[in-house]
């Protein structure tokens, strides 16, 4: 399975613009190249490694948490953003994080949107495999952990060397 830069790299091939992956609490997961000027928001993202509260208050008020397929958002000059293209990455019907691109004046063919898609589709299966896979090892480490209480409750106390080396009775 691809990994998420390989998912950015092909989706920003197919489509001929920069695009970013972020997770659903716009928190940026990976990023292909920016040939020439990039607007405020993406400088924002890229270094700040996601989107400001107001910023992604902006986006989801164009309904991309509950789209089904690509959202387009237009360019808003006094926030210093130029027009994206919201392809949702879901998996099971559940939005897992957001595929960006930056579009053109002349906007993106249709062609390369639905191209796209499938690798939003992808980006979507990956993260939820991620997120599954980090809650599995949150679980097991819990149980570690758990299982390290018991023991030590389980311990006799007798010659367990106490502060400053003293002996328990």
């Amino acid at each position: 399975m691809a990994d998420v830069q390989d998912l950015v790299d092909d989706a920003s091939a197919i489509l001929l613009a920069p695009v970013t992956l972020e997770d659903r609490r716009f928190r940026l997961l990976a990023f292909a190249a920016h040939a020439g000027d990039a607007d405020s928001v993406r400088v924002e993202t890229v270094m700040s490694r996601g989107a400001h509260p107001s910023t992604r208050e902006w986006f989801e008020g164009f309904g991309i948490a509950r789209a089904s397929g690509p959202v387009h958002i237009p360019a808003d000059p006094e926030r210093g953003t130029g027009a994206r293209l919201c392809m949702p990455a879901r998996w099971h019907g559940v939005v897992q994080g957001y595929l960006w691109a930056v579009e053109p004046p002349e906007g993106l063919p249709a062609e390369r949107v639905t191209a796209a898609g499938v690798v939003a589709d992808r980006a979507g299966e990956h993260l939820a495999r991620l997120v599954s896979r980090r809650r599995e090892t949150e679980r097991l480490v819990l149980d570690l952990l758990d299982q390290d209480d018991e023991l030590v409750a389980a311990e006799p106390r007798h010659g367990v060397p106490g502060p400053h080396g003293a002996q328990h009775a």
